[in-house]
């Protein structure tokens, strides 16, 4: 059975998470990435 691993990657706008991502999938061979910002905060104050 082929192994996986899933890296998900988080932050505020300007924090360099597309930067991440991209040298993350240069350095990891046979890698994938795909990008979802349709989420909705969960912060409670």
């Amino acid at each position: 059975m082929h192994q996986s691993t899933v890296i998900c990657i988080s932050g505020p706008s300007g924090a360099g998470k597309s930067s991440l991502m991209e040298r993350t999938v240069e350095l990891l061979e046979d890698s994938v990435s795909f990008y979802f910002d349709a989420y909705q905060s969960t912060l409670l104050h």
